[in-house]
């Protein structure tokens, strides 16, 4: 197949990698997950979620000052998605 940015100026062409956006690649039984993947990525609402979770998971370590290979308990809260 040819390659349909070839002949684009390099102003135009997009600032990603191609790994980024081509998936002509992946076999068919793998695009329903590329496709989960990359609107879990692009989500404002998921990234909001992993951020309050990644938030939440810091000061129960915090607290409970753990150290690398401690086991610790912790408690999420659900933030719904307004």
């Amino acid at each position: 197949m040819r390659d349909l940015l070839g002949d684009m100026t390099s102003a135009v062409k997009p600032s990603l990698a191609r790994e980024e956006y081509d998936f002509s690649d992946v076999s068919d039984n793998e695009l329903e997950c590329c496709l989960y993947y990359e609107y879990l990525r692009e989500s404002q609402a998921i990234i909001e979620q992993v951020k309050n979770v990644r938030q939440q998971m810091f000061e129960d370590v915090q607290r409970q000052n753990a150290k690398v290979g401690d086991s610790i308990k912790m408690r999420l809260t659900d933030q719904s998605f307004g």
